[in-house]
């Protein structure tokens, strides 16, 4: 005779996985202290001015037509 399968397996169940869902979202929100809007882009840095200005097209291939 088969062994018996059991008609409910050892998970935790629905009821157990929406306990544990609302359980890390009460922890989130404690640790910290308010909700996350996930729909919000995040700020955008402000570009960093560099040290000197970039050289133009044209004085970096005369550049490199002098390295001939």
């Amino acid at each position: 005779m088969p062994p018996r399968i059991p008609l409910t397996p050892g998970g935790p169940g629905p009821l157990g996985l929406v306990a544990l869902a609302l359980a890390i979202l009460a922890a989130g929100l404690l640790l910290e202290g308010h909700p996350v809007d996930a729909s919000v882009a995040p700020r955008l840095a402000a570009p960093e001015p560099s040290a000197r200005p970039l050289p133009s097209p044209d004085s970096m291939l005369r550049d490199l037509a002098g390295r001939d």
